[in-house]
């Protein structure tokens, strides 16, 4: 029944890392757990950074 199905990738607003250093700007991404039955599990939040190089975003850290 908890078998993770799919992991959704959805932006958030704001910066999740503001409150403790405003200077470092990430974009925030909400990760959402969905199960076989189409149930969420689980969320979680973390951060992603984008460059005129690159797309960085933190790799999700629940159940893994």
């Amino acid at each position: 029944m908890e078998t993770i199905n799919h992991l959704i990738l959805r932006p958030r607003p704001g910066n999740p890392f503001e409150r403790i250093n405003p200077n470092y700007n990430q974009t925030a991404i909400g990760y959402e757990y969905v199960m076989a039955n189409s149930e969420f599990l689980s969320t979680e939040e973390t951060g992603a950074i984008e460059t005129e190089m690159n797309v960085w975003i933190h790799p999700p850290r629940k159940f893994f």
